[in-house]
């Protein structure tokens, strides 16, 4: 990787890092409220800003504009419906899901615009013929990338979740930015860890700021648009590789919608069931509430993350075996379910237990 490169990742990541603070530090001082603290679904205790976002696009944005790279520049130009809309959410004007399912479709439509790289092979064969017409390879895409987005935003539930799993993603993405020789995206991806390093500094293990939905919306999108644009570039490459560099957030976004199914309830609607959920609960009743949830919260991401390393290493390894990494990344879906069902199940024993011996 040239230096200048490092040295761009290095200024992305000083200035996340005091964006990140002067943000915190601000909320503090002045005493802001954060309402999202008496929602059920809240992990943390004390009034906390959801404005990582700012620190974290703020900082990439200054990257591209050091580099004067217009081809990145036109990916932040995509996300700005994105970022907006998480931003409103941010300071508490909830939007409807379906304007927001608009926004996402926005967004990806304008890179298909700007750039035109479409997912057309996904290493099956009657679904690669599928997507050679256009129009449905378009709109396959435009699934994804709001997929994505959504993920990311499903697992930014516990510190430092949702910027850990981007620097494990954005790692590899650089990674194969550079074996394949695409400097843009060695850019990106350097500016993505980056930044993402500098909140993650701030937010674990005390969560001192949250990426909020506006850092995890734009997180999401370039990861999808950068993964999609080297997937495109170089179809050597597995599109099951890729997958398992974004799984963690594919798998619990995935194994969510399903139990909702099954239970026929809304998918739409916010439950606190997603794995770090669990994890964090089960902590607390596994230990007979000797780890206090404000402990339970980060060490819930201690466990998870290199658990969540583990598809990308392989991806990595298997990255252009495309039987290999189907296969892989199969085993990790069946894994996750199997292991969220056990956490579930021993923790309700555990619970009902307890309560036995109480009375």
């Amino acid at each position: 990787m040239p230096t200048n490169y490092f040295i761009t990742a290095y200024i992305t990541l000083i200035l996340s890092f005091i964006f990140a603070i002067g943000i915190a530090g601000f909320f503090k001082f002045f005493k802001c409220k954060d309402l999202n603290i008496y929602k059920k679904r809240a992990a943390h205790l004390q009034a906390t800003s959801r404005l990582g976002g700012l620190a974290v696009c703020g900082a990439i944005l200054f990257a591209v504009f050091l580099e004067s790279n217009s081809w990145n520049l036109e990916i932040l130009i995509s996300v700005v419906p994105l970022f907006i809309a998480g931003l409103l959410e941010d300071i508490g004007r909830q939007l409807k899901p379906k304007l927001r399912l608009a926004i996402g479709v926005l967004s990806a439509a304008l890179f298909i615009a700007f750039k035109g790289h479409i997912i057309q092979d996904v290493g099956v064969g009657w679904a690669n013929l599928v997507l050679s017409v256009t129009p449905i390879a378009i709109l396959f895409t435009v699934f994804c990338i709001v997929a994505l987005v959504n993920a990311l935003n499903f697992i930014d539930g516990v510190n430092g979740l949702a910027s850990g799993k981007t620097l494990l993603s954005a790692f590899a993405l650089m990674w194969l930015a550079i074996e394949f020789n695409e400097p843009n995206l060695i850019l990106l991806g350097g500016s993505l860890f980056s930044a993402s390093l500098g909140l993650f500094l701030v937010n674990y293990p005390q969560g001192r700021i949250f990426l909020g939905d506006a850092g995890a919306y734009a997180l999401g999108f370039l990861l999808a648009v950068s993964l999609i644009t080297i997937q495109s570039k170089h179809s050597e490459i597995s599109a099951w590789s890729i997958l398992l560099l974004i799984f963690w957030p594919i798998s619990d976004m995935a194994h969510s919608i399903l139990r909702r199914q099954l239970k026929r309830q809304r998918s739409d609607r916010p439950d606190y069931l997603h794995f770090h959920h669990v994890m964090m609960r089960s902590l607390v009743i596994l230990s007979s509430g000797r780890i206090a949830k404000e402990w339970a919260n980060p060490l819930a991401t201690a466990i998870i993350l290199p658990l969540a390393a583990l598809p990308v290493v392989l991806g990595l390894i298997f990255r252009q075996n495309n039987e290999i990494s189907m296969a892989v990344f199969l085993g990790f879906m069946l894994l996750f379910a199997c292991t969220h069902a056990g956490i579930v199940k021993v923790t309700r024993h555990r619970r009902i237990f307890n309560g036995k011996l109480r009375k």
